[in-house]
């Protein structure tokens, strides 16, 4: 038995490369593009309507960007997964897009393999950045976080599945310190929730995988 196919909002202002991005889709055989904005306010609109599995929303639009949209849909979708499409690369709009809560930041210069198998991983629970970015320039997204080193120190924690009280304990902190340097990292990152922040560290190069 195949698997669901994932309901798709798409978000540009572009006609003609928002019927690509349709058809690229739909070929590839994984997706079901259930609606489509020209720009943020609509996007938003039926994104509240529909609750697709995952919107994929053009950095900048007419009326909201992509971030903007995202920031006002989000509390209200939390099963509705987002990527950004750009053009550019750039650090600070990598970093503002995590902190927006984005789950993937993805290029038009990507091939469609990669843009389709990108928005696939998103959809299962990933946190993806095009890999068309340069460490480089993930480095300076990640430094443009903010993150202090004790911030740092209960990120560690986090991963390695500590309690607060835990983290407490070994940072010489109270519980209550070591609530809201979490909370802090979960804004800063605009995680969901602890797991949702372990991805996006990873992702902003705070924590190497083997």
């Amino acid at each position: 038995m195949s698997a669901p196919r994932i309901s798709v909002l798409l978000a540009d202002d572009h006609p003609l490369f928002r019927e690509g991005l349709k058809a690229l889709l739909l070929r590839d055989g994984r997706f079901d593009v259930v609606a489509e904005a020209a720009d943020g306010v609509s996007a938003g609109a039926l994104l509240r309507e529909i609750r697709p599995g995952l919107a994929m929303l053009d950095h900048s639009m007419p009326r909201a960007s992509g971030l903007e949209t995202i920031r006002a849909a989000r509390p209200e979708l939390p099963d509705t997964r987002f990527v950004i499409l750009s053009s550019f690369g750039s650090p600070l709009l990598i970093a503002e897009a995590l902190r927006a809560g984005a789950d993937g930041y993805l290029l038009k210069e990507d091939s469609p393999r990669a843009l389709a198998d990108g928005l696939a991983r998103v959809a299962a629970g990933e946190c993806v950045i095009s890999s068309a970015v340069d460490r480089r320039a993930l480095q300076e997204a990640r430094n443009s976080l903010g993150v202090t080193g004790r911030e740092r120190d209960v990120l560690a924690g986090v991963v390695e599945g500590k309690s607060a009280a835990e983290l407490a304990t070994s940072l010489g902190l109270s519980s209550r310190t070591v609530e809201t340097y979490r909370n802090q990292l979960v804004v800063k990152f605009g995680a969901r929730n602890a797991v949702d922040l372990v991805r996006r560290a990873v992702v902003a190069g705070f924590i190497t995988t083997p």
